[in-house]
């Protein structure tokens, strides 16, 4: 346990996770005296129940509006409490718990505005030459660049809740862009990921999904590429 570390909160989106979101609560705040929000993206499976269950403060959205639209939801929690960090993390078993603890000490240590959990390691060769190819257009170095385990800073979150951050997606390059155009201060740390034990992934249900995104990225990137300067590779 990271005894030493910040308050923070941790922030999952959550759609039809009822099988693996009680154990990643559990899980985490076995691990860290944080505070748990789950954002409910209009579950059919009992997933709030699951989740408040396991200790999490639930936020039920009133219908499915998307896991970038739960993250931001979560991220208006954080800044309302008073809150001045704050990890995204998925709630389907692919992240690991474990990995809080050194994500939100790497923030810390390096004073960055995000740091992402990068596992290079689960993409296979199309998946590689995807990422080469938007950080080539993006101009943002970090290495896994759709890893959705990322933290934030308090200055971090009030520029993803600007309007014009609305329209970007749970895990998007786009993101990356807007925080480093807007002088952010981003980070990598060396984290594990498991594989996903239930269900599918619903972000990218099938290649032409995965086609479509790419698509939109490299033009996302194409028309607000700016060279970074704050970014900062490694691990601490």
């Amino acid at each position: 346990m990271h005894t030493h570390l910040p308050s923070f909160f941790v922030v999952i989106p959550a759609r039809d996770e009822a099988a693996t979101v009680g154990d990643m609560v559990r899980q985490i705040r076995s691990l860290h005296p944080c505070r748990v929000i789950v954002v409910d993206d209009a579950s059919t499976d009992g997933t709030p129940e699951v989740a408040a269950l396991a200790g999490a403060e639930v936020l039920r959205l009133p219908r499915r509006m998307g896991a970038w639209c739960a993250v931001r939801a979560g991220f208006e929690i954080v800044l309302r409490e008073g809150g001045d960090l704050a990890v995204s993390f998925d709630a389907d078993g692919q992240h690991l718990p474990s990995t809080i603890g050194p994500l939100v000490a790497c923030l810390g240590q390096r004073r960055l505005d995000v740091a992402v959990g990068s596992c290079p390691s689960r993409a296979g060769l199309w998946k590689r030459f995807a990422w080469m190819v938007l950080r080539t257009l993006s101009g943002c170095p970090i290495r896994d660049i759709t890893s959705g385990l990322r933290a934030y800073n308090a200055r971090a979150m009030r520029v993803l809740l600007e309007p014009d951050a609305a329209d970007l997606e749970y895990q998007d390059v786009g993101v990356l862009i807007k925080l480093l155009n807007r002088g952010m201060r981003t980070g990598e740390e060396p984290s594990s990921m498991a594989i996903r034990l239930h269900g599918r992934s619903r972000t990218f249900p099938n290649l032409a999904s995965i086609a479509a995104h790419f698509v939109k990225s490299c033009l996302h990137c194409l028309a607000r590429r700016r060279r970074p300067h704050g970014a900062d590779r490694g691990g601490c």
